[in-house]
């Protein structure tokens, strides 16, 4: 609750670093990361999809989609098939759900 801050990586990174020293059962060199999932992390649950009603979504497309292999639209609803949509013209679209590759939410910079 509340998201992952820098301050939490940065713990679970030390913490699990001191451990990976102490077993030392990597034997080859390697590089720890740890990072939150980020801010565009894609939506895979109901629940994402739910929270982000309203709001701007990227898709991405497995084949292109009316012309295009990716497109921003505005998230209304979604069913077990379909995500419904609002394109930049107002225009209800639904799309089967198996036609699509990712749904990210739509960062503006």
């Amino acid at each position: 609750e509340g998201g992952i801050d820098i301050d939490d990586c940065s713990a679970v990174s030390n913490a699990l670093a001191k451990k990976l020293d102490e077993e030392d059962f990597i034997r080859e060199k390697y590089y720890l990361e740890v990072s939150s999932p980020g801010i565009d992390r894609p939506l895979k649950k109901d629940k994402d999809l739910v929270s982000h009603y309203g709001t701007r979504v990227d898709l991405a497309f497995f084949a292109p989609y009316e012309g295009k292999k990716q497109m921003t639209a505005v998230l209304q609803s979604y069913d077990q098939d379909n995500l419904v949509l609002t394109d930049e013209k107002n225009k209800e679209l639904t799309i089967a759900r198996k036609l699509i590759a990712s749904v990210r939410p739509h960062i503006d910079f």
